[in-house]
């Protein structure tokens, strides 16, 4: 498997975007360095934030069904392995 390692410029060409207005009346309290990147459908979101388990490489990709409900949440590191959750979960 590739290693990209994840970054706004790596997942672009999945649709994310950066969106921190999801943030700003949330967590920025608890987390001023926040990043959230948004899909454009926006059920699939990653958040960069000092809580992950590997700061330095990781971020939380969190996965809502059609109905915007919560399906999923995991840590990830690279590129591939956000297309790889992405596929799993596109007809839910």
């Amino acid at each position: 498997m590739n290693k990209t390692r994840i970054t706004a410029e790596s997942v672009a060409h999945l649709g994310f975007k950066e969106d921190n207005s999801l943030y700003k009346n949330s967590i920025e309290e608890f987390y001023p360095n926040a990043v959230l990147l948004v899909s454009e459908d926006k059920r699939f979101s990653l958040a960069k934030t000092d809580n992950n388990i590997n700061y330095e490489h990781g971020w939380n990709l969190h996965v809502d069904n059609k109905n915007m409900e919560s399906i999923a949440s995991c840590d990830v590191e690279y590129v591939e392995q956000v297309e790889i959750i992405m596929n799993l979960y596109k007809d839910y």
